[in-house]
């Protein structure tokens, strides 16, 4: 994984402040991190994140995406970030399937 711990630790805070931020549970959502990020043998990137969440707060969590990624790049610096935001059922669209088949898990809550 080439995600420096700093870089992990303020991504992972972000979602946290924000989540508080806006009163939604962190409770049953997840992390991760795909694409390019997560192999070692490459260089440079943009940050691929999948977040899971409950489908009850989905719709909330995707209205809070800009606030996310405001907070992210306040925190790590500018870089590019994909966030991708799904519900816990399995990934229906094709490529949300293949990056949470490569995904590698950053922070359960």
């Amino acid at each position: 994984m080439r995600l420096k711990d700093a870089e992990q630790k303020g991504i992972i805070e972000s979602f946290e402040e924000v989540f508080k931020k806006n009163n939604l549970p962190l409770a049953e959502s997840a992390l991760y991190l795909f694409g390019s990020r997560t192999r070692d043998d490459l260089k440079g990137g943009d940050i691929d994140l999948l977040l899971r969440v409950p489908e009850a707060i989905l719709k909330r969590v995707r209205e809070a995406k800009t606030a996310l990624s405001v907070a992210m790049q306040n925190r790590i610096g500018e870089q590019k970030i994909d966030l991708l935001i799904t519900d816990q059922d399995p990934p229906k669209a094709p490529f949300h399937r293949i990056a949470f088949k490569q995904a590698q898990l950053l922070k359960q809550w």
